[in-house]
């Protein structure tokens, strides 16, 4: 079903008969980070941010969310791709984050200090104490690899 994607291109050729013609990718990719932002604009307001007085609810979130996912699809299916070609994509992208997550997995550093929780910064480990991990002031602190 992927989301409605037949729907909203039915509803786009519906109203705009010729809309892949003549209506530029520019214009869709526009769309698309106008919406995005609408969808921050309600984070940062029920966030305690933003001077409008509008009431904002989180119900908006999933409202301007939707207006994003329908922005995504028309501006890929006005590049040429299908349903399945983004289907495809997304599998892929989705494959390559499990690797990443598995190889990070196998790099965990852990220490008994504890001051320190499992952490990284800039790819090396980093104690929370505010140094890295073989700067820790505890001398206790032992690295050790953990293989998951």
């Amino acid at each position: 079903m992927m989301m409605h994607w037949r729907s909203i291109l039915n509803i786009q050729e519906a109203t705009y008969p010729d809309w892949r013609n003549k209506k530029p990718r520019l214009l869709y990719s526009t769309a698309l980070a106008g919406e995005c932002g609408e969808l921050c604009g309600v984070v940062t307001h029920l966030e305690g941010g933003g001077t409008n007085l509008l009431k904002y609810t989180e119900k908006m979130i999933l409202e301007e969310a939707a207006d994003v996912w329908i922005q995504l699809v028309l501006l890929l299916a006005r590049s040429g791709f299908s349903k399945v070609d983004f289907e495809n994509a997304l599998s892929t992208k989705l494959s390559e984050l499990r690797k990443r997550l598995e190889e990070k997995k196998s790099k965990i550093v852990q220490s008994n200090c504890p001051k320190i929780q499992y952490a990284y910064f800039d790819g090396e480990p980093f104690c929370s104490t505010g140094g890295k991990w073989e700067e820790c002031p505890d001398p206790k602190c032992v690295l050790k690899k953990e293989t998951t």
